[in-house]
């Protein structure tokens, strides 16, 4: 389960002239994206993903699991982008920590289908982040219509400004006096 999601924008180019529509402006640049996540319940710490970090600007991929019981470390897998005209990536691609010693490192073929699971989710979380930031410029938008606004909406309680309010306290008044 997603606990946090924390991206990291690059400093936008100021651009002097004009301003631009909104078809026009170009979105952030994403320079990194973290996503922690739960422990599941009945489910192996080594093989569930703690955190996952995908660095854009350096094109590399790091995976930390879950810790085990008695662990102070946790694994970690760290993967680049494979070299020039490869699909997947080779060992020299992937660095693996594994905690225990005595355990054996995953092999090649987990790591390289690990590879193009995490570059799945890469590009769904880079869309979930660029519809997030769609969402927020609206809402900014719709901020800025509303403290642009200079119509006030009048109380139906304050009666010396609600007009609708002045004209029954007046026609009230006018007929006591033509009862008297």
């Amino acid at each position: 389960c997603l606990i946090s999601l924390d991206v990291n924008f690059g400093i936008p180019d100021k651009k002097f002239g004009p301003a631009e529509d909104e078809e026009s402006r170009n979105p952030r640049k994403i320079l990194s994206i973290t996503e922690r996540y739960s422990l599941p319940e009945d489910a192996e710490p080594k093989k569930c993903i703690a955190e996952r970090v995908y660095n854009l600007e350096e094109e590399n991929i790091k995976l930390k699991f879950h810790r085990e019981k008695d662990r102070i470390l946790c694994q970690v897998v760290e993967m680049g982008r494979p070299g020039e005209g490869l699909r997947t990536i080779g060992e020299e691609d992937v660095s693996v920590y594994v905690v225990d010693p005595r355990e054996k490192e995953p092999d090649l073929k987990e790591l390289q289908k690990l590879y193009k699971d995490q570059v799945e989710h890469q590009t769904i979380a880079i869309n979930r982040v660029k519809k997030m930031e769609e969402e927020l410029a609206q809402l900014a938008e719709l901020r800025m219509k509303e403290e642009s606004a200079t119509e006030l909406s009048v109380g139906l309680f304050d009666t010396k400004r609600n007009v609708r309010v002045q004209k029954g306290r007046e026609a009230q008044e006018r007929e006591k006096r033509e009862r008297e």
